[in-house]
């Protein structure tokens, strides 16, 4: 494995490596209930999950990840959409909608946090895939205005 350190100086903006996480759907419905329960299963963990990266078929794949030098505004506000895209041998199997970064509870707007989560749903079939982020700073000049990253795990049966 390759360890990428980009260069921050540039002032361009930067997607961090990305977390990854896996929850049943039932886990996953706590965590989104109004009091979660965060308990985490020792089999489940982001630093687990992360560098083995295979994952349950019916499961939910969490993801997360930052972004650094994204331009501001005169309010000294971001514009920002993700995207993701996952990839199987090649062909792009789910190709996501542009969404504007959330940025309520975000404290540092040069170091933001971002995640998301799928479902990976019994129409995709065991192998491997790549969860591919990409971020579009509306703010930033044309040539610089496209940060991206990406990452490959596995999808194996229950």
């Amino acid at each position: 494995q390759f360890v990428e350190v980009p260069n921050l100086k540039k002032g361009v903006p930067v997607v961090s490596s990305i977390v990854l996480q896996s929850f049943s759907l039932e886990k996953w419905q706590k965590l989104n209930q109004a009091a979660p329960d965060f308990t985490t299963d020792p089999l489940s963990s982001p630093m687990n999950d992360t560098s083995l990266r295979r994952f349950k078929l019916g499961s939910i794949l969490r993801y997360g990840f930052e972004i650094y030098n994204a331009k501001l505004d005169a309010s000294r506000q971001p514009n920002l959409n993700t995207k993701i895209r996952i990839f199987r041998d090649g062909k792009i199997v789910l190709d996501g909608s542009q969404i504007p970064l959330d940025l309520s509870g975000q404290m540092e707007m040069k170091q933001l946090k971002a995640s998301g989560a799928v479902s990976l749903g019994k129409n995709m079939p065991p192998g491997d895939y790549i969860l591919q982020i990409i971020v579009t700073d509306n703010l930033a000049k044309e040539k610089r205005k496209i940060a991206t990253q990406f990452v490959q795990f596995e999808v194996i049966a229950e």
